[in-house]
């Protein structure tokens, strides 16, 4: 039992190490724009599936950045809704914005793999940026993504965009993607070239220059993974090219999910994931960061209790101070949170052994 309690402790000042590295280093983007040899071409690629409402809200926001050389690709993924006709609208409109209309989903890939593939044939920039339709951008994070890839020749940038949450329900999920990212993965070390399982990517804004994007094909080679952004940083790193991974701040923002059922439906498709796939992983981080407090109180006494309690406030202050979250709401709501995350692997586990996972009307595996 000792031998338990010392492993649970070992494991939460990991996860606190990992929190503070966080803090410490640069783990966002250079605020003002770095200098840039000439303004390249980009290609704004959109993979969109009945986006009505983001479609239209998105195109505007790209419209108002302040980068002169662009072109923008819609993808419309077999649209049920009226996406398709706001997309051709802009598209008469504007020259530089081009319409991709979709139909029938080939045998052996997932919807954005192929979406984001046949984008990916269109575009003529020297950089490749994907934006899925529900991300929000504005200031100058288009130019200072650019610039800094540019400045530091990388193959990719990654961004998690800053979140936002308007019901309850939404709350009490979306925060543990941060949670799990800034307590298990230095973000510092994404950038590094060696150990490509410390990687991590968001397909809401992945940003390739384009030397990288023909030599390595990423939706192809990843066409039949749900996970296909962390796929591809993985691959990526360890094939040696550079990348980098950001949390966002208030020039690029998302709000995932409307609803509590729609935030726990597309969670639980990916939530192994975040655990490299390892469901042993997940259910040892769930043990140890939601029954150690109980258990240290019952097998080892009152000052492990505290020990184990100092060291998961900490790293959960730091944790949503990163993300912008309200810290107080945040903590005193996590209990029920980590019961969510229980019922989300549970879920996910089930599922899996199912069909596959419903996700805009397809059956992800």
């Amino acid at each position: 039992m000792e031998l338990i309690i010392y492993i649970i402790l070992f494991f939460l000042f990991l996860q606190f190490l990992v929190a503070l590295s966080n803090l410490l280093f640069r783990i966002k983007l250079p605020r003002n724009p770095l200098e840039m040899e000439n303004e390249p071409l980009v290609s704004v690629l959109i993979p969109a599936r009945n986006e009505e409402n983001n479609l239209p809200i998105l195109v505007n926001d790209i419209l108002s950045q302040n980068y002169p050389n662009l072109e923008i690709i819609i993808y419309n993924d077999a649209s049920n809704d009226d996406t398709g006709i706001i997309a051709g609208n802009f598209s008469k409109k504007y020259s530089f914005i081009k319409v991709i209309n979709g139909i029938s989903l080939p045998e052996g890939w997932y919807g954005k793999p192929y979406a984001c593939w046949n984008l990916g044939k269109h575009a003529k920039g020297d950089y490749l940026l994907f934006l899925d339709a529900d991300v929000r951008i504005s200031g100058n994070i288009l130019l200072r993504s650019i610039s800094y890839m540019q400045s530091k020749k990388l193959g990719l940038i990654s961004i998690f965009p800053k979140q936002v949450m308007v019901s309850f329900g939404e709350k009490l999920v979306v925060p543990l993607m941060n949670i799990i990212l800034l307590s298990l993965l230095p973000l510092v070390t994404v950038r590094s070239r060696f150990f490509p399982s410390l990687s991590a990517a968001n397909g809401q804004f992945m940003l390739y220059n384009r030397d990288t994007y023909n030599k390595f094909n990423p939706y192809e080679q990843f066409k039949s993974n749900r996970v296909e952004d962390i796929a591809i940083a993985y691959f990526l790193k360890k094939n040696r090219v550079p990348v980098a991974c950001f949390l966002g701040d208030d020039e690029i923002t998302c709000r995932m999910y409307s609803s509590f059922s729609e935030a726990i439906k597309g969670f639980a498709k990916n939530v192994i994931s975040f655990f490299r796939n390892s469901t042993l992983f997940a259910l040892f981080y769930v043990f140890v960061n939601t029954f150690s407090l109980p258990f240290t109180l019952y097998f080892a006494g009152f000052q492990f209790f505290i020990a184990v309690f100092t060291i998961q406030l900490i790293t959960l202050f730091i944790i949503f101070i990163l993300s912008n979250q309200s810290v107080i709401f945040n903590i005193l709501t996590q209990p029920i949170r980590q019961i969510v995350l229980i019922f989300l692997i549970f879920k996910s586990l089930i599922e899996r052994r199912k069909k596959g996972y419903l996700w805009k009307g397809r059956y992800v595996k």
